[in-house]
């Protein structure tokens, strides 16, 4: 697998990493770095409409946001792609892997493949060849008492203070494995590079919590890259379910 990613990217993934384990939870050590899961060519494509499949580890989903039956291929010389074609190409084909467990996190979700997966005990990193999108997913035990808008402006203010020029819009509702939670969308930089993204948190359980930050690089000319970044992170968030860590 490509293992090339700039300097900036890596500094990206740490920092993040780094934000995700101290804004809101102790740091938790040892991590692991997985080799992304097998190529797109191996998936079975799956609607959008319907619901990502539970298979086993042997499959591989894939969204497709276009239901539309192929046309018969032109007899005129093809148009040059255009900005808003490279864009609906990048968001059409995103293809999770085999499902992941983080028993002590107390979660489960399927990553993306081709991108890297990085684990801890309590965390998962996903990251895109190019360091430019990044998920980083944590879950820990509830250590006091509070509403779950508190433990979100908690983790806000964490993170906004490893960022610069940070801007957090106003918490909105969201759903994240049967459970009711909170998001914010964020803009800022960080390692001097412009990231727009989100942090979303969910009580998974009364003793466990559950967040999620993500962030896209914002490049000049970069539509294909948040198209791409925004789609692989919406997947990956619907595949998430919830284990209770106590019984694993």
């Amino acid at each position: 697998m490509n293992k090339t990613r700039s300097a900036g990217g890596i500094c990206l993934v740490a920092v993040l990493q780094f934000l995700a384990v101290t804004a809101c939870a102790p740091v938790a050590y040892g991590s692991t770095v997985v080799s992304a899961p097998p190529t797109a060519s191996e998936a079975q494509p799956v609607l959008l409409t319907q619901e990502p499949v539970m298979a086993s580890t042997a499959d591989l989903v894939e969204f497709s946001a276009d239901s539309v039956p192929a046309s018969p291929a032109p007899t005129s010389p093809p148009k040059p792609t255009t900005n808003n074609e490279a864009v609906a190409t990048a968001r059409s084909a995103i293809t999770l892997g085999d499902l992941r467990t983080i028993e002590d996190a107390g979660f489960s979700f399927r990553p993306v493949v081709g991108y890297d997966l990085h684990l801890k005990p309590d965390q998962a990193t996903l990251v895109n060849r190019d360091g430019t999108i990044i998920l980083s997913m944590t879950g820990v035990p509830v250590q006091s008492g509070g509403s779950l808008e508190e433990h979100l402006d908690q983790l806000l203010s964490g993170v906004g203070g490893g960022m610069e020029e940070f801007n957090a819009g106003s918490p909105y509702a969201v759903n994240i494995g049967k459970k009711d939670g909170l998001a914010a969308d964020i803009t800022g930089r960080l390692s001097g590079e412009k990231v727009a993204g989100q942090i979303l948190m969910v009580a998974a359980s009364d003793s466990q919590l559950f967040y999620a930050i993500a962030l896209i690089v914002e490049q000049p000319g970069g539509e294909e890259n948040l198209a791409e970044g925004d789609k692989a992170i919406e997947a990956v968030i619907e595949s998430i379910t919830f284990i209770d860590p106590h019984t694993q």
